[in-house]
Parts: structure tokens; sequence; C-alpha cells
């Protein structure tokens, strides 16, 4: 048996390839101004450096499970700092479903076309709403910061949820798969 194959025999399948489904989320609006663009300038899905389905915390050894292979590290253009831009959701009918203060992280869902889609947004600051609000497009949800990373940026993520269980699928903004490092993405 070679080594490979032994290896996959005693974990199972890579933890990056278990929780990702190759396909489009439903497209929403930009988590930023229509007025601002904003580029993927930190960890992205197309061009290493990406993002993993697990992460394992150095300073604990705590696993967590993430599904954040598609996960998106954006920053505004155009000389604007990236501390402080107000942060929307990207469907309207969002429900908080969870918050993470250590992360500045706020978890939406919404249903659509059948599914449960999850907005994991992760690194704000001054966070607005509660778990079981109901926000919309025109709500800021919170600033982009720093909180729980080293560089104010917003981290986008978008999961499918089936049998409860998080997937990670291809955001889409303004009908634009974000892939190119950057490049200024037109908010809308």
């Amino acid at each position: 048996m070679t080594l490979v194959a032994s290896l996959l025999w005693v974990f199972g399948p890579s933890p990056a390839q278990a929780h990702t489904l190759n396909e489009l989320a439903p497209s929403g609006v930009s988590p930023w101004l229509y007025s601002q663009s904003w580029a993927l300038t930190g960890y992205g899905y197309n061009t290493a450096p990406t993002h993993v389905d697990y992460w394992t915390d150095p300073s604990t050894g705590t696993t967590y499970h993430l599904s954040d292979n598609y996960a998106l590290d954006m920053t505004p253009t155009g000389g604007l700092s990236a501390c402080g831009r107000p942060i929307y959701p990207i469907w309207n009918n969002m429900t908080v479903y969870s918050i993470s203060p250590k992360s500045g992280g706020m978890y939406l869902r919404r249903t659509i076309n059948g599914y449960v889609y999850e907005l994991k947004l992760l690194h704000m600051r001054d966070l607005k709403y509660s778990v079981g609000d109901t926000v919309g497009t025109s709500n800021v949800v919170g600033y982009s910061s720093n909180t729980g990373t080293s560089s104010c940026h917003l981290h986008v993520a978008v999961h499918k949820i089936l049998s409860g269980t998080r997937y990670a699928v291809r955001p889409v903004f303004c009908g634009k798969e974000i892939t190119v490092r950057n490049v200024g993405y037109k908010g809308c």
C-alpha cells in the first residue's frame, strides 16, 4: 500500500476537500458601499495563499472547522483606510444566526430557492445587531477592523447548509465572482 493510500485509510479524505461545493452562491449585493471598490488583497481561492477547511489555533492546539475554502479577504481601493468602513449583508431578510466577538464575526442566514445560505463576515468592530435580528442590504451590521487578526480587512465567506453541515460555495457580488487579486470590484 502506498504512503498516500495508507494515510487516506487512517485519516480519511483531506479535510480541505471535505466541506466544499464547487458551485456559485446566489448573487448578492456587495458587503461594502455601492460607491466604493474593494479588492481581493489577502487570502482568496483562485491562487495561493488560500483559506482552509480546518484551522488549528497554535496557542491552544484547538482545531476549528471553518469551511472557508472559498473565503475572500477584501480591502477598499482608492486610498481609503481599510479600518472603519461600514459593512452590509449581501441579501435582504437575513437573520443573525451567531456572533463571534473574539473574531469580530457575524453569521447571517437566509433561505434561497429552498436552501439555507450563511454569510460569514469577520474582523468587524461595533457589531450592530444581536442573534435573532433580521437585517437587509441597507443595514450596517458593523465596521471593518482588525478584530481577531493583525490587519484591517473584511473576511467574507458564503456557506450552503446541507443536513446541518456548512459547505463552502463561491461568493458572487453584483453578478461577479471575485477571483482576481488586487483589482477593484465596484460595489452595487
